[in-house]
């Protein structure tokens, strides 16, 4: 799926609420729904730039993920209303540095966030390959709206533990 028209951005990819599969003992959202309810939503960022499951069957290219980091911000109870917010945060002619914000719509707070570092493979090769140019002009467009809002807090950041000062 293809969108010609001018991209809103963040790209709202989904919304929904919280399902009873997803709750632990906790009584809240387990950590392993997190990723299984992201990973399939980065296909309407990367609809809107044309890679989809033609573009893979036409033109035997696709997509891998190469890193990604998930990080926790507030946790979500049984029935909350949610969204997946997608940004672009970069990329360049074989990769793509993007960023997917769960959000609670109901109480309006962050509650988690996924970042990727995705490669474009030539699936002949399993090797990374540039994107055609019909693909490098959607990114530009979509890159360009994205440069004019704020960018996502968090992005980029490492893991670790700060040195302890006294």
């Amino acid at each position: 799926m293809i969108f010609e028209s001018e991209p809103v951005v963040p790209i709202v990819a989904w919304s929904g609420t919280v399902e009873p599969q997803w709750i632990d003992a906790n009584e809240h959202m387990t950590s392993m729904a997190y990723p299984l309810l992201f990973h399939p939503q980065t296909g309407a960022l990367f609809g809107w730039i044309g890679i989809d499951r033609s573009y893979i069957a036409e033109r035997h290219l696709s997509i891998f993920q190469r890193e990604s980091r998930l990080c926790y911000d507030r946790e979500l109870l049984l029935g909350d209303p949610i969204e997946i917010r997608s940004f672009v945060i970069a990329y360049d002619a074989k990769r793509i540095h993007h960023f997917h914000e769960l959000w609670h719509t109901g109480k309006s707070y962050r509650a988690a966030f996924v970042e990727y570092l995705s490669l474009h493979i030539d699936l002949a090769t399993r090797r990374t390959a540039p994107f055609p140019p019909d693909v490098m002009a959607r990114l530009a467009k979509l890159a360009a709206a994205f440069a004019r809002i704020p960018r996502p807090d968090g992005y980029g950041r490492q893991i670790g533990i700060p040195p302890h000062r006294d």
